[in-house]
């Protein structure tokens, strides 16, 4: 459960960065022409989120469509799409069978406490 939070935590603190514009091998940020990466022709502009998910009751999968508005956010989700490979997004979003393990045996022991 902490393990898990941790882990949460970094992944947001790491979004955050990207959100901000921040990496983690860059420096100082060079002054003069050029530091707008873009983002004017972001605005008013939409990205459109299509997110698949399991029932856990039913194991049926349903779709939920998203729009991201603010274009730090769509710029954020441009950008990792861009530099990450469709498996590197996977591997990244899905944890692994040690953590579902986990979450698996979590769920166990709270419900024999509601009992």
């Amino acid at each position: 459960s902490q393990l898990t939070e941790e882990r949460e935590e970094q992944e947001r603190k790491e979004l955050q960065r990207m959100l901000l514009g921040h990496h983690p091998d860059e420096g100082k940020k060079k002054e003069g022409k050029g530091e707008d990466t873009g983002r004017s022709n972001l605005v008013g502009k939409r990205l459109k989120l299509t997110r698949t998910f399991r029932d856990p009751e039913t194991g049926g999968l349903y779709e939920r469509v998203e729009y991201i508005r603010r274009p730090a956010v769509v710029d954020a989700y441009i950008r990792i799409r861009k530099n990450k490979d469709d498996q590197f997004i996977r591997q990244f979003v899905a944890p692994d069978e040690q953590q579902k393990e986990k979450i698996r045996r979590e769920k166990r022991r709270i419900q024999e406490q509601l009992r």
